[in-house]
């Protein structure tokens, strides 16, 4: 199964939905779902588990997580997901711990769950001033109740530090000339087991995911400037000359920096997510 990395720029995302996404993927957020009708099955770190009407789902940042369907795939669902620095109130749980179990059942949660996660939703989907300390309030108050049902157990470096750690360094160094001997030094950790964290973890090469970043900073100066020469971009993010930088433009967009200018001149444009096909 192919694994693709989503680059979450906004601190909070609520949704509702009735499917969920059975492709594997990771963030440097949380991710809750809060299972409202319908059955679905989990994947978190290779551990599989059943989801049923009232179970909550959690994922903690950088674990690759999915959610293979069961029959239709029907799975009515309040979806959050969230940047760990909008509750710095539990910034020793997300930092050192990580759950063990990723899916909590209804009978061991607290009944005011629903209530909350509902507040949560409407709040975050309103256009009302100060909605992000409100929803921001109701978000610590439902953590605060779900972490009491769960149990947590230190992370060690086997359970994804050292993925994490691999992660920070490149979202860190990224504009730099980095490869893989670079990254295995400074880390202090062999490169034949720095790739394999890349194989395993992520199903991408290590140059893939560097360049992913670079394709997705290049993204934002190519609509937040259109007048800055494209071979700027090109060096700036990283690239060592332009046929490399136009060459993984296309392989991630499907069109050249200057197509893709042209077409999104002076609008927002959403990161793109890393998908690198096995």
């Amino acid at each position: 199964m192919a694994t693709f990395y989503e680059n979450k720029r906004i601190p909070i995302t609520t949704g509702k939905g009735q499917k969920l996404s059975d492709a594997a993927h990771l963030h440097n957020h949380l991710e809750i779902v809060y299972l409202l009708d319908g059955a679905t099955k989990t994947v978190c770190e290779n551990r599989e588990d059943t989801m049923e009407s009232g179970d909550i789902f959690i994922a903690f940042p950088n674990q690759v997580h999915c959610y293979p369907k069961i029959g239709n795939g029907y799975a009515k669902h309040f979806l959050f997901i969230f940047s760990p620095t909008v509750c710095t109130e539990f910034k020793d749980l997300f930092h050192r711990m990580i759950p063990t179990a990723s899916v909590i059942r209804k009978r061991h949660l607290d009944p005011e769950l629903p209530a909350l996660a509902q507040k949560i939703h409407e709040e975050n989907e309103k256009n009302t001033p100060y909605k992000e300390v409100i929803t921001r309030g109701y978000l610590i108050a439902f953590l605060g109740k779900l972490f009491r049902s769960m149990e947590f157990r230190e992370e060690k470096q086997s359970d994804g530090t050292l993925l994490k750690s691999i992660l920070n360094y490149c979202n860190k160094h990224y504009t730099e000339p980095l490869s893989l001997d670079r990254l295995s030094a400074e880390l202090n950790v062999g490169q034949y087991h720095s790739s394999h964290i890349f194989g395993k973890k992520l199903k991408i090469s290590f140059p893939d995911y560097v360049n992913g970043l670079r394709i997705n900073d290049a993204i934002r100066k190519l609509t937040a400037d259109p007048d800055c020469p494209i071979t700027d971009i090109a060096y700036d993010c990283g690239f060592s000359s332009t046929r490399t930088f136009n060459r993984a433009f296309v392989k991630y967009t499907g069109i050249s920096p200057r197509e893709y200018r042209e077409q999104n001149r002076y609008k927002t444009v959403e990161p793109i997510n890393f998908y690198i096909k096995d």
